[in-house]
C-alpha cells in the first residue's frame, strides 16, 4: 500500500491492474510506521540485494495488506471504508 501525493494515469497494455482507492476520509485509520529508505543494487552474479541508505532520514510508510489486514495489530483500519466497485 502506498499514497501518491498527485493525479496519477495509469495504463495497462495486457492483462488487468486492480485498485484499492482508500478516501482521505479514512486517513485517521491508517497506520504509518517509519522505515529506513533502501535501494535494489545488482551484485556481480546478477541478482540484487537490498541495501540501506545510511545516514537517510526514515520516511513514513503503511505497512498494513489492505486485501489482508492484521486487524489485532491495526485494529482501527476496521473503521475504513475502502469502496468497491464491480
Amino acid at each position: 500500500m502506498h499514497k501518491d501525493h498527485y493525479e496519477n494515469l495509469y495504463c495497462v497494455i495486457s492483462g488487468e491492474k486492480h485498485f484499492i482507492l482508500i478516501p482521505p476520509s479514512d486517513r485517521p485509520f491508517i497506520p504509518y510506521e517509519l522505515y529506513q529508505p533502501a535501494t535494489f543494487c545488482q551484485r556481480k552474479d546478477g541478482t540484487f540485494e537490498v541495501v540501506d541508505e545510511e545516514g537517510a532520514d526514515k520516511v513514513p510508510w503503511i505497512p498494513l495488506d489492505p486485501l489482508n489486514p492484521d486487524l489485532e495489530r491495526y485494529p482501527d483500519y476496521r473503521l475504513a471504508r475502502p469502496p468497491t466497485a464491480p
